[in-house]
C-alpha cells in the first residue's frame, strides 16, 4: 500500500483529549503535561471544534504577560520551576514584576479561548494521508483535528504522519 492509498481514518488518534474555550491556561497545561501531549483541540458546548490550542500558544501567551520572550522549551522550564513549589499556592517573590508570579497569574486567569488558534484546519477521515500531510507542512501545523460533519472524531499528528512512513 502507498501513503497515496492511506487516509487519515487509518492513522488517526480516536481517543483525542480535548478542552473547552473557558478552561483556564492551568487546566490546558495541567493536561498536556499528564497526557504528554503537544496541543488540545478546542470544542464549544456543542461539541464542535472552534480552535486547538498548543505549547506554542501558552508560550506566547506567557511571553506576554511576563513581557519577555519565551519559547515552548522556556515553556517546560516555567512549568518545572512551577511544579516544584507545588506546595505552595502563590510564587514566593512579593514583586508584582516577577515573572514568576505574572506567569502564575496568567496560568489561572487566562482563557483557553483567549489564545488559543482560531478556526483550526480540519481534516475529513477519508482524506489521503498525502494530502493532509501536505496541508500540514504548507500550514506548518503539528496536528490536525479530524472532523466528520461538525463531530470531532479523530486528531492527526505529524508523529501519526511521520510513524506512517517509517522515519
Amino acid at each position: 500500500m502507498s501513503e497515496g492509498d492511506i487516509t487519515v481514518q487509518q492513522l488517526m488518534t480516536r481517543r483525542v483529549r480535548t478542552i473547552n474555550p473557558q478552561a483556564t491556561l492551568l487546566d490546558a497545561t495541567d493536561l498536556l503535561r499528564r497526557h504528554h501531549i503537544s496541543g488540545l483541540p478546542v470544542l464549544d458546548r456543542k461539541k464542535k471544534v472552534v480552535g486547538v490550542i498548543s505549547e506554542k500558544d501558552i508560550a506566547r501567551a506567557l511571553s506576554d504577560a511576563g513581557n519577555m520572550p519565551l519559547t515552548p522549551c522556556g515553556l517546560l522550564d516555567v512549568m518545572m520551576h512551577s511544579k516544584s513549589k507545588e506546595g505552595s499556592s502563590k510564587p514566593t517573590s512579593k514583586s508584582k514584576s516577577d515573572p514568576l508570579r505574572l506567569f502564575d497569574e496568567c496560568f489561572r486567569s487566562v482563557k483557553v479561548g483567549d489564545i488559543m488558534s482560531r478556526d483550526p484546519l480540519v481534516v475529513d477521515p477519508d482524506m489521503s494521508l498525502d494530502v493532509a500531510a501536505r496541508m500540514m507542512r504548507e500550514r506548518k501545523v503539528n496536528r490536525l483535528p479530524v472532523v466528520q460533519g461538525d463531530r470531532l472524531v479523530g486528531i492527526l499528528t505529524r508523529h501519526d504522519v511521520l510513524a506512517a512512513w517509517d522515519y
